[in-house]
Protein backbone atom coordinates (compact mmCIF):
# COMPACT_ATOMS: atom_id res chain seq x y z
CA UNK A 1 0.00 0.00 0.00
CA UNK A 2 3.19 2.18 0.29
CA UNK A 3 5.30 3.23 -3.30
CA UNK A 4 8.68 4.10 -2.25
CA UNK A 5 11.40 5.52 -4.37
CA UNK A 6 15.07 5.96 -3.47
CA UNK A 7 17.03 9.40 -4.66
CA UNK A 8 20.81 10.16 -4.36
CA UNK A 9 19.34 13.43 -3.73
CA UNK A 10 20.10 14.56 -0.23
CA UNK A 11 16.93 15.15 2.96
CA UNK A 12 17.27 18.32 3.40
CA UNK A 13 17.00 19.19 -0.35
CA UNK A 14 13.97 17.50 -0.83
CA UNK A 15 12.21 18.46 2.29
CA UNK A 16 13.03 22.23 1.14
CA UNK A 17 11.58 21.66 -2.37
CA UNK A 18 8.68 19.59 -1.44
CA UNK A 19 6.56 23.39 -0.89
CA UNK A 20 7.56 24.52 -4.15
CA UNK A 21 7.34 21.61 -6.39
CA UNK A 22 3.65 20.54 -4.94
CA UNK A 23 2.17 24.45 -5.51
CA UNK A 24 3.79 23.69 -9.01
CA UNK A 25 1.27 20.60 -9.68
CA UNK A 26 -1.65 22.53 -7.90
CA UNK A 27 -1.51 20.84 -4.66
CA UNK A 28 -0.97 22.79 -1.48
CA UNK A 29 1.08 21.72 1.90
CA UNK A 30 -1.24 21.40 4.78
CA UNK A 31 0.86 20.29 7.56
CA UNK A 32 4.23 18.95 7.92
CA UNK A 33 5.77 16.29 10.73
CA UNK A 34 9.02 16.65 11.68
CA UNK A 35 9.13 12.80 13.38
CA UNK A 36 12.37 12.81 14.48
CA UNK A 37 11.94 16.42 16.34
CA UNK A 38 8.66 15.44 17.13
CA UNK A 39 10.51 12.35 19.44
CA UNK A 40 13.01 14.02 20.21
CA UNK A 41 11.61 16.54 21.95
CA UNK A 42 8.84 14.16 23.97
CA UNK A 43 11.90 12.01 25.19
CA UNK A 44 11.47 9.46 22.79
CA UNK A 45 14.54 9.95 19.81
CA UNK A 46 15.02 7.69 16.90
CA UNK A 47 18.14 7.41 14.60
CA UNK A 48 16.49 8.16 11.53
CA UNK A 49 15.20 11.17 10.07
CA UNK A 50 11.72 11.28 8.91
CA UNK A 51 9.75 14.32 7.69
CA UNK A 52 5.87 13.61 6.51
CA UNK A 53 3.75 16.57 5.01
CA UNK A 54 0.01 16.45 4.59
CA UNK A 55 -1.08 17.58 0.94
CA UNK A 56 -4.40 18.80 -0.65
CA UNK A 57 -5.75 19.51 -4.08
CA UNK A 58 -9.09 20.91 -3.09
CA UNK A 59 -10.85 20.67 -5.80
CA UNK A 60 -9.88 16.65 -6.12
CA UNK A 61 -10.84 16.73 -2.21
CA UNK A 62 -14.44 17.88 -2.82
CA UNK A 63 -15.15 15.98 -5.33
CA UNK A 64 -14.07 12.95 -3.63
CA UNK A 65 -15.54 13.31 -0.21
CA UNK A 66 -19.00 14.10 -2.81
CA UNK A 67 -18.57 10.55 -3.74
CA UNK A 68 -17.86 9.11 -0.51
CA UNK A 69 -17.12 10.75 2.62
CA UNK A 70 -15.36 6.90 4.13
CA UNK A 71 -12.76 8.22 1.29
CA UNK A 72 -11.95 11.47 4.16
CA UNK A 73 -10.36 8.59 6.51
CA UNK A 74 -7.20 8.24 4.14
CA UNK A 75 -7.10 11.83 3.14
CA UNK A 76 -5.06 14.25 2.98
CA UNK A 77 -2.36 12.86 0.79
CA UNK A 78 1.11 12.09 2.05
CA UNK A 79 4.50 12.58 0.99
CA UNK A 80 7.17 11.30 3.48
CA UNK A 81 10.85 11.47 3.14
CA UNK A 82 12.82 8.82 5.22
CA UNK A 83 17.15 9.34 5.86
CA UNK A 84 18.41 6.77 7.42
CA UNK A 85 22.21 5.49 7.29
CA UNK A 86 22.56 7.99 4.96
CA UNK A 87 20.37 6.53 2.33
CA UNK A 88 16.99 9.03 1.04
CA UNK A 89 13.90 7.36 0.53
CA UNK A 90 10.25 8.93 -0.43
CA UNK A 91 6.70 7.36 0.00
CA UNK A 92 3.67 7.97 -0.70
CA UNK A 93 0.29 6.08 -0.22
CA UNK A 94 -0.76 3.84 -3.67
CA UNK A 95 -3.83 5.49 -3.96
CA UNK A 96 -4.55 2.73 -7.03
CA UNK A 97 -4.32 0.19 -4.55
CA UNK A 98 -7.11 2.38 -1.78
CA UNK A 99 -9.16 2.96 -4.65
CA UNK A 100 -9.87 -0.59 -5.66
CA UNK A 101 -11.92 -1.05 -2.15
CA UNK A 102 -14.29 1.62 -3.16
CA UNK A 103 -17.09 1.25 -5.25
CA UNK A 104 -17.53 3.83 -8.36
CA UNK A 105 -16.55 5.10 -11.71
CA UNK A 106 -15.68 8.57 -10.60
CA UNK A 107 -13.56 7.70 -7.05
CA UNK A 108 -11.70 5.30 -9.30
CA UNK A 109 -11.12 8.37 -12.30
CA UNK A 110 -10.58 10.51 -9.59
CA UNK A 111 -8.00 8.44 -7.59
CA UNK A 112 -6.51 7.61 -11.29
CA UNK A 113 -5.42 11.06 -11.88
CA UNK A 114 -4.48 12.20 -8.21
CA UNK A 115 -2.32 9.43 -8.32
CA UNK A 116 -0.60 10.29 -11.50
CA UNK A 117 0.16 13.95 -10.51
CA UNK A 118 1.20 12.56 -7.05
CA UNK A 119 3.75 10.34 -9.08
CA UNK A 120 5.30 13.25 -10.97
CA UNK A 121 5.53 15.48 -7.96
CA UNK A 122 7.66 12.28 -6.44
CA UNK A 123 9.84 11.93 -9.64
CA UNK A 124 10.22 15.99 -9.99
CA UNK A 125 11.75 15.74 -5.97
CA UNK A 126 14.06 12.30 -6.46
CA UNK A 127 15.34 13.10 -9.74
Amino acid sequence: MIKEFKTKKSFDEIVSKVEEVCKENKFGVLKVYDFHELLKEKGFPIEKRITAFEICNPSYAQQVLSENSGLANFMPCKITVVEENGNVTVSIPDIDEIIKHFEGEKIKEIGKEVQGIINKIVESLTK
